[in-house]
């Protein structure tokens, strides 16, 4: 069994979407340039979506991909990332943290590969603690909410 998360685009968002990708590919030069982590491959944005795996071929699995435009997204279509609980597994968190945080009820996300609420949040805190080094301000208020609220 691997580890998993899936997301689907419950409403039309476009603005909200367009602030999400934005945001998220501030996060993606921020990973290449400021941290240097090299969790994710290059190019992750070459064709102005967002589409990322692993750096290397034996930490990676699925791509993580989002489309640059809503409209090409279809309404309550499932998309989804295995992970395999690799390094990229911290982008991918980091990525759906921000698509909720811009998207709200619009979208809902869920994960697979735990227990029970308690166990979820310990697999993803080190996500929700990358995305806090990248933009820890914005977080704030999101650090007083329990992890699997954003998931189900």
């Amino acid at each position: 069994m691997g580890y998993t998360h899936y997301w689907t685009i419950n409403a039309m968002a476009n603005t909200e979407y367009k602030r999400a990708i934005k945001e998220i590919k501030e996060l993606i030069k921020w990973e290449r340039k400021d941290c240097d982590c090299s969790l994710i491959e290059n190019n992750p944005t070459a064709a102005g979506e967002i589409d990322f795996n692993g750096a290397l071929y034996e930490t990676s699995c699925e791509n993580f991909y989002l489309p640059n435009k809503l409209k090409k997204i279809t309404l309550n279509h499932m998309g989804f990332c295995k992970t395999n609980r690799h390094e990229y597994d911290l982008m991918v968190v980091a990525s759906l943290f921000i698509l909720k945080k811009h998207m709200g009820s619009a979208i809902t996300l869920q994960s697979d590969g735990y227990d029970n609420p308690r166990s979820f949040d310990e697999e993803i805190m080190n996500g929700f603690e990358f995305y806090k080094m990248f933009q820890d301000e914005q977080m704030a208020s999101f650090s007083k909410i329990p992890l699997h609220w954003y998931f189900s």
